[in-house]
């Protein structure tokens, strides 16, 4: 039985041309490169927010 994960994942590359079924890393990478997107704009809330969270959990698994 496929989990929740794996088939949202299947159905990404059934119908995404970005990333489907043929598409290989180098012509993701290509691709997503040529989009040229800016940086998200709460970027700079968003980054120190996550690294921090992120520390937290680091430090406490053990």
């Amino acid at each position: 039985m496929q989990t929740l994960d794996a088939i949202i994942i299947d159905e990404e590359k059934q119908f995404n041309e970005t990333i489907g079924v043929n598409v290989g890393k180098q012509a993701f990478i290509r691709r997503v490169n040529a989009i040229a997107l800016d940086l998200p704009k709460k970027i700079h809330v968003a980054m120190p927010t996550n690294q921090v969270c992120g520390a937290k959990i680091m430090i406490k698994t053990p």
